[in-house]
Formats: structure tokens, C-alpha cells, sequence
């Protein structure tokens, strides 16, 4: 199986991102109307485990769980969210996946386009 290009990417930026919630989850995010780093947070890890969903159960309709509650908890269920996430893209790419344009595609080519619109 070949491993895509992005994976290594998508790691490395989540990292990044992770590394900022060891601080204060109340501040600002500019650019992003009145959220604050935990309403992205929130946003993101969600997204992830919509996204994976999309290709596990072929469904577009997942509602994910929201953040906890308690700050000090967000930082590891942001993680868990994209170890999942990379954990169903790190498969076939031909792999059929749930897409916002009918038939079911390979996820590469459908879902993926989902993911960079983030």
C-alpha cells in the first residue's frame, strides 16, 4: 500500500496545533470571529472524527461528541481525534468513502477535498 504525501503533513500540523492547547484555552483567535482557542479546538477535533467517520461508516451525517468540559481534558481528546483520523487515512486510497457528490468514491479523491477545506 502506498502511504500519500499528506499524512506526514497532516501529523506534523496537528502537532502543532496540539502544542498550543497546553496553554490557555480562553484566548482569542484572530481571524475566527468571537471563538476562542477552545471553541476551535472543539471545531477541529470534531471535524476529525467526522471525517474519519465518513470513511469508516460511509456517512456524512456523524455527529461527533462535543469537547469535555474541563480545559485540562481538551488538549487529549484533540489528540485521540486526529490519531483516529490518521489512523483511517493511513489505508487504501481506493478505499470507497461517503462524499459530498454521489457515487461513493475512494476517499482520496472525495473526502480529502473535505479536509483541505479546514
Amino acid at each position: 500500500m502506498v502511504s500519500l504525501p499528506y499524512l506526514p503533513l497532516l501529523r506534523q500540523e496537528s502537532a502543532a496545533f496540539s502544542a498550543c492547547l497546553e496553554h490557555d484555552l480562553s484566548v482569542p483567535v484572530p481571524h475566527c470571529g468571537d471563538w476562542r482557542l477552545r471553541d476551535l479546538a472543539e471545531h477541529m477535533g470534531r471535524g476529525n472524527r467526522w471525517a474519519a467517520a465518513a470513511v469508516t461508516d460511509k456517512r456524512g451525517d456523524y455527529e461527533a461528541p462535543p469537547a469535555p468540559r474541563v480545559d485540562s481534558e481538551v488538549r487529549e481528546w484533540f489528540h485521540a481525534s486526529v490519531d483516529e483520523l490518521l489512523a483511517v487515512l493511513d489505508t487504501d486510497p481506493a478505499t470507497e468513502a461517503w462524499t459530498f457528490y454521489p457515487p461513493h468514491a475512494p476517499w482520496a479523491s472525495g473526502s480529502g477535498g473535505a479536509l483541505r477545506k479546514r
